[in-house]
């Protein structure tokens, strides 16, 4: 992962009642409902916010995060791998095409409030709001009662128990299940979160003052097995590096990848 990235875009939505918000049961106030969008090595990836409570806003836009330290909570990494495999083709794995079909989240409308559930449960394997049990029966009910109440938010419902109400064909208590109960099927990801370092900022309104203090950090993934962007480049350019490979950032599968790739000396 690079040592800096930047906020590309961030937006924030409004709920069905137009107040941009969702009721978590785990918070004591209502949550935005926002997607975030970072610069990532000349990628652009969906981040998650790492500090509940702090400011995020396109104010930002450019501005540099950096600092950057490994995500290692195992619950944190499998929520966002689902996150990833379920809204983009390229990370869905092999073992969820035979279990589930290849059905991606594609209407953006969804995507958002799939985006804010699983923010809240990152926020709260973190400390943050309650806590997340450590085992898999607490953590099943955890994403059933936070999916329970973004369907509530999303469409004007009531519904109040996990374990006999329906979203569709299925109780919120199966969706739980089937995250926990299938870790095979999401991609394994490497975690970084990074810590705001752009400085003081001002909104256009003046009513949002930003300071490396009281900005968020952020979390973004890369699925392993993804190829660096420099790396990218060098291979279709068809380059031999004139320095040792070692030196790159590359990741020991893609080392060990070159390694059968390169042509043995006559």
């Amino acid at each position: 992962m690079p040592s800096e990235i930047t906020l590309k875009k961030s937006d924030y939505f409004l709920d069905t009642d137009g107040s941009k918000t969702y009721n978590s049961p785990s918070f004591d106030k209502p949550l935005y409902l926002h997607i975030i969008n970072m610069n990532v090595g000349g990628k652009t990836k969906v981040g998650f916010c790492a500090e509940h409570g702090k400011q995020l806003g396109n104010t930002l836009i450019g501005k540099k995060w950096g600092n950057p330290e490994p995500v290692t909570n195992s619950f944190i990494k499998m929520m966002i791998g689902y996150y990833y495999c379920m809204t983009d083709a390229k990370y869905m794995t092999d073992a969820y095409k035979a279990k589930f079909g290849s059905q991606l989240w594609t209407d953006q409308n969804m995507i958002r409030y799939h985006n804010a559930w699983i923010q809240a449960l990152c926020w709260r394997a973190l400390g943050q709001g309650a806590a997340i049990p450590s085992d898999a029966e607490g953590q099943r009910v955890a994403i059933a009662k936070e999916l329970m109440y973004i369907a509530n938010a999303k469409n004007g419902t009531s519904y109040s128990d996990i374990y006999t109400d329906k979203y569709g064909t299925t109780t919120f208590y199966e969706k739980g299940c089937k995250v926990i109960d299938n870790p095979d099927c999401w991609p394994d990801v490497d975690v970084t979160l990074y810590h705001y370092i752009g400085g003081n900022a001002t909104s256009p309104d003046g009513k949002k003052h930003y300071t490396n203090d009281n900005t968020q950090a952020i979390m973004v993934a890369t699925p392993r097995g993804e190829q660096p962007l420099m790396i990218t480049k060098l291979l279709s350019r068809r380059l031999t590096p004139a320095i040792p490979l070692r030196d790159f950032p590359v990741l020991p599968s893609l080392l060990r990848w070159l390694a059968l790739m390169t042509p043995a000396s006559p």
